[in-house]
C-alpha cells in the first residue's frame, strides 16, 4: 500500500497523471483485494487530496529526496515520503515566508520561520518547519500544506547536466555506443527515468563480467537515448542493436534509430534469455564526414510498458 501511495505522490509532484489497473472478474466485479487497496487510496485522497486535484508539479529544491512538492495558486503543498527525525523540516527553495502551515488531517499547529541555509549564493535563505509532531500520524505520505499571502519565491531543483562524449567512429572496426555514453530523455513507468543496471555474468551467458544496460521494467513509449559521434571520412554503416530479450516476449516491441536524416525501423529480437546479450542488425545509413546525432526511440512496447528485456547499446560497422 505505501509503495502505491508514494508513487501517486511521486508523479504528481512530477506533473504527470497515475494510472492504477484493475483486472475485473468474468462477472464485472472486482477482487476483494484490489478493492481494498483501491479504497485505502481513497482514504488517502479524502485527506490529502487537495495536494494532487487541480495541482501542477513544483520542482523546488527542497534538500531531500525523500521531500517533493504539488502546487496550487498561491499554495504549495510539501509531500514527505519519510517523516523527519527531528521536530524541524529545513526548505531551502522556499524564501517566502507562508501565512499558514497545515500538516492536512492533523491539528498539529505547525509554524515557520527564516532558515539559515540560502539555496544560492547571494539569495535569501530558505524557510524552517517547526513544532512537527514526533511521528506521523500514519505510515504513508505525509503532506504539509503552505498558504502565503503572494506569489512565493522558489529556487527549483538543480537538473544534473551530463554531457555526453563525442564519439570517434572507428574506420575498420565495430564502434559501440554504450547506454553509459548516451543521453536519455523522457520518463517512464510512474515518473521514473532510465537508470543503468548492471548485468553480472551468469552460467551459460554470452557476455563476461558484466554489462551496463537499460533493463526491461524501465522503459515507456517515446522514451529516447542520443549519441554524438563523429567520421573522419565520410561512410556507410551497418547499425546493429545489442539486446537481451526473453523469447516470450520478442518480436512485441518497436523502435527506430535515426541520423542524419535516415531512419531505421526495427523490432525486438530473441535471445535464449534476457540475460545473454546478442547484435541483431537493423540496417545500414550513410554518414558524412563530420559529427552526427544517433537517436535510439521507443515506439511500442508489449502490453505497452514492457521492453521485453535489456538493452545494452547501438553498435556501428563500417560496410
Amino acid at each position: 500500500m505505501n509503495h502505491l501511495v508514494e508513487s501517486l505522490s511521486r508523479v504528481t509532484c512530477l506533473g504527470g497523471n497515475f494510472l492504477l489497473n484493475v483486472g475485473p472478474k468474468p462477472d464485472g466485479t472486482i477482487c476483494a483485494g484490489e478493492a481494498q487497496r483501491m479504497r485505502e487510496i481513497g482514504c488517502w485522497l479524502k485527506t490529502n487530496g487537495d495536494a494532487v486535484y487541480g495541482t501542477e508539479g513544483c520542482p523546488v529544491e527542497t534538500g531531500h529526496e525523500s521531500v517533493r512538492a504539488t502546487r496550487k495558486g498561491r499554495t504549495v503543498y510539501v509531500h514527505l515520503r519519510q517523516w523527519p527525525v527531528a521536530n524541524t523540516l529545513a526548505l531551502p527553495g522556499i524564501r517566502t515566508l507562508p501565512r499558514r502551515v497545515r500538516l492536512l488531517g492533523s491539528s498539529a499547529r505547525l509554524a515557520a520561520k527564516r532558515g539559515t541555509h540560502s539555496p544560492k549564493p547571494g539569495q535569501a535563505p530558505g524557510i524552517e518547519l517547526r513544532n512537527l509532531p514526533p511521528a506521523a500520524p500514519d505510515s504513508l505520505v505525509q503532506v504539509i500544506a503552505l498558504s502565503f499571502g503572494r506569489s512565493p519565491a522558489l529556487t527549483l531543483r538543480r537538473q544534473a547536466r551530463f554531457n555526453p562524449p563525442c564519439i570517434r567512429l572507428h574506420a575498420r572496426q565495430d564502434t559501440v555506443l554504450g547506454v553509459q555514453q548516451a543521453k536519455s530523455g523522457g520518463y517512464g513507468r510512474k515518473g521514473q527515468g532510465l537508470s543503468v543496471v548492471n548485468l553480472s555474468a551468469k552460467k551459460g551467458s554470452t557476455h563476461e563480467g558484466g554489462a551496463d544496460c537499460f533493463t526491461i521494467w524501465n522503459f515507456a513509449e517515446g522514451q529516447h537515448l542520443t549519441w554524438t559521434v563523429e567520421c573522419s571520412r565520410a561512410g556507410r554503416y551497418a547499425v546493429y542493436v545489442e539486446t537481451g530479450i526473453d523469447p516470450k516476449w520478442a518480436g512485441r516491441s518497436r523502435f527506430t534509430i535515426c541520423a542524419a536524416g535516415q531512419t531505421l525501423a526495427g523490432v525486438t529480437q530473441p535471445s535464449p534469455t534476457d540475460d545473454d546479450l546478442k547484435r541483431f542488425r537493423v540496417g545500414a545509413i550513410r554518414l558524412a564526414r563530420g559529427k552526427h546525432t544517433i537517436r535510439f526511440r521507443i515506439e511500442e512496447l508489449c502490453l505497452s510498458y514492457m521492453f521485453g528485456g535489456h538493452l545494452r547499446g547501438v553498435v556501428l560497422k563500417p560496410c
